[in-house]
């Protein structure tokens, strides 16, 4: 797939296809290409903890339980987001976890490059992903379920096959360059 055509299509995908599985070669070609993404100093920070089946639903367990217990934490609002993101994990095929090993000022945007690489290689064979940062409601209990304690939880990643719903679904429109950009020279 074209790279900017890539970059244009890709979406955030909150509906799939139950009946097609992703495979564990299409995981390890996405995170092939992930760990590819620039690092700050080349640090490589990111490590994955890929699931599928029931860790999969274990791991949404987890979040559906830490966001009721936190209930009185968070905003209607922001406990909507987390509802709402737990659904749309379980409706995929696999969720990569995405962990900072390293914590250094560099980490957060070297991270989030990875992730992006990850979603737009997933995109250029035919996935949909959605990028979850809402999963850190319930970080501590995964750091101690996965055996993470030393690193930083950063997202997850939903991967699958999108539903028919999601076919050719433009996204949201985006503010004008002039709008989010000020140049001087």
């Amino acid at each position: 797939m074209e790279l900017d055509r890539a970059i244009m299509e890709r979406r955030s995908c909150r509906s799939y296809d139950k009946e097609q599985k992703i495979t564990e070669e299409q995981i390890r070609e996405i995170l092939d290409y992930s760990i590819w993404a620039p690092s700050g100093t080349n640090s490589q920070p990111w490590r994955f903890t890929v699931l599928t089946g029931d860790p999969m639903t274990e791991f949404i367990n987890v979040m559906r339980d830490q966001i009721e217990a936190k209930k009185d934490d968070f905003t209607e609002r922001s406990l909507g987001i987390f509802k709402w993101s737990a659904l749309s994990l379980e409706k995929g095929s696999a969720i990569v976890v995405v962990w900072d090993k390293n914590k250094t000022w560099t980490s957060p945007q070297s991270i989030g490059a990875c992730i992006q690489t990850m979603m737009l290689k997933a995109h250029g064979i035919g996935l949909g992903s959605l990028w979850v940062a809402a999963v850190r409601v319930a970080a501590n209990e995964y750091k101690k379920m996965y055996g993470k304690e030393e690193m930083d939880l950063i997202a997850a990643v939903g991967l699958g096959y999108p539903s028919s719903k999601m076919a050719g679904k433009a996204g949201p429109p985006r503010l004008p360059v002039d709008d989010v950009a000020e140049f001087r020279s």
